[in-house]
C-alpha cells in the first residue's frame, strides 16, 4: 500500500480531484465524489472496463461544512466524524508508508500511539 495525499496542489494521475485510485493488476479503480471508473490495463486478459458512473451525493463539502459549523458553534456533539477517525486513518496510512518505504514490518502499540 502506498499512500500519496496531495488535495489542493494538483489532480490525480487521471486527472481527476479529490479521490482515490486503487492501482491493480488488471486495472485501476477511481472513486471520487463525483463517481466511480475503472480502466483496464492494455495486457489484462479480464475485461472490466466500466464508464465513469456517477454516484449519490457525498461532497466532501458537507464534511468542511459539519466541521466549520461545530467549530463556530463549540458543540462537539454535532460532529458526524470525530477527529480521533481523521487521525487513525491518517496513522494508518501513515504507517503503511513507513513500512513501504523502509521495507520493514511495523509493530502498532495503541496504548502508545
Amino acid at each position: 500500500m502506498v499512500w500519496d495525499s496531495a488535495m489542493g496542489i494538483d489532480n490525480d494521475p487521471y486527472n481527476r480531484e479529490h479521490g482515490i485510485d486503487y492501482i491493480g493488476n488488471n486495472g485501476t479503480l477511481i472513486l471520487n465524489c463525483g463517481g466511480w471508473e475503472v480502466i483496464e490495463e492494455k495486457q489484462s486478459k479480464n475485461k472490466v472496463s466500466k464508464p465513469f458512473a456517477p454516484s449519490i451525493d457525498n461532497r466532501v463539502d458537507k464534511h468542511w461544512e459539519n466541521f466549520v459549523s461545530v467549530v463556530k458553534s463549540r458543540k462537539l456533539e454535532d460532529l458526524h466524524c470525530p477527529v480521533q477517525a481523521a487521525a487513525h486513518v491518517a496513522t494508518v496510512a501513515q504507517m503503511g508508508n513507513i513500512a513501504y518505504r523502509s521495507g520493514k514490518k511495523l509493530e502498532w502499540d495503541a496504548a502508545k500511539e
